[in-house]
């Protein structure tokens, strides 16, 4: 069995799980993410599924798929654990109805790579996410999966485990060892998260680890080569001298989190930490994301954060920042 078979083994165990949950209102079943666009790896990576339900959307639906869900994942190898699922129907993911369970990373992805597993082709219909939606999704999940809890049951849960205020995000990138000992499939979400945020920010596009490693490795300045081409590595096989690894992951891994301004759009995004300046291809009130690692005042930022967090929301002097709206990664 290939390693792409193992995540195939997974869909097919949910899909056929649905299908009998379902029935009809069934429309069609998708693979998404690497398993659909090529680069998985048992070792690190999602088994991503998209169902499409028919319209409309009902209450229980949530509840069947929240359900199926964790049958499977409890009823297989550790992969199964891995498994996400996505949800909606045709009204929803063309924007003419609110629901569903389809953020806007997820729907492009679908749109771009969605393999069809079974059932009707639907995607004509899926409506394209703009740059902002982009931008604010991708910074809005770095708040909400690279930093601390996000809500009152995942704090209170923290604090039984006594890790209150603790941000582990900002742990494991000031504790190189620490974030090495998480294992890979940490460490390499750690340090690709930027590369693929700042793939999607300069193209509207699904930032894969390699498309998005090629383009932030052609740029002559850019920093953190060695990290960004190991973290490649480390996805099919763990860093062999971990010493090593937390050595490069010290030297590296905060000039990756503060790379300078990007060029072009869409949406004007910048990386960095320091005050924005104009610029022809970032409009007046454009909004930047960057790390607060250095402890520096945060003039002009506006924070979007629960709990302390990882990144902010840099504004010009007298913008108002549209409050963020959480975005969840598909059905827990």
């Amino acid at each position: 069995m290939t390693m792409t078979d193992q995540g195939e083994a997974v869909l097919a165990h949910a899909v056929a799980a649905y299908e009998k949950a379902l029935g009809p209102r069934l429309v069609a079943c998708y693979a998404l993410g690497s398993l659909a666009h090529g680069g998985f790896s048992p070792l690190v990576s999602d088994v991503d599924l998209g169902l499409i339900l028919k319209d409309p959307l009902r209450a229980r639906d949530r509840l069947t798929i929240r359900r199926v869900a964790g049958a499977v994942r409890a009823g297989g190898p550790a992969l199964h654990e891995r498994l996400s699922v996505f949800g909606g129907a045709p009204s929803t993911l063309a924007g003419h109805a609110r629901g569903g369970w389809f953020p806007p990373l997820d729907r492009l992805d679908l749109l771009e790579y969605g393999r069809l597993l079974t059932g009707r082709d639907v995607r004509d219909l899926v409506a394209r996410p703009g740059p902002a939606e982009l931008l604010v999704a991708g910074a809005e999940f770095a708040l909400g999966n690279l930093g601390g809890p996000r809500n009152l049951k995942d704090r209170a849960r923290s604090w039984a485990r006594g890790r209150l205020g603790r941000d582990d995000a900002l742990d494991e990138i000031r504790a190189p060892a620490l974030l090495v000992s998480r294992g890979p499939r940490r460490l390499t979400k750690i340090v690709l998260f930027p590369v693929r945020f700042l793939f999607t920010a300069e193209t509207g596009r699904v930032g894969t680890n390699s498309l998005a490693a090629e383009h932030y490795l052609a740029r002559a300045d850019a920093p953190a080569a060695e990290l960004v081409t190991a973290a490649l590595g480390w996805r099919q096989r763990p860093p062999a001298d971990p010493g090593a690894a937390a050595m490069l992951v010290g030297r590296e891994l905060i000039r990756l989190y503060v790379f300078p301004p990007v060029a072009g759009p869409p949406g004007g995004l910048t990386h960095r930490g320091d005050a924005p300046t104009p610029s022809p291809s970032r409009p007046a009130g454009a909004l930047r994301a960057g790390p607060d690692l250095d402890g520096r005042p945060a003039q002009g930022r506006h924070r979007a954060r629960v709990g302390r967090r990882a990144y902010v929301l840099v504004r010009r002097d007298g913008d108002r920042p549209e409050p963020a709206r959480p975005v969840r990664p598909g059905l827990p």
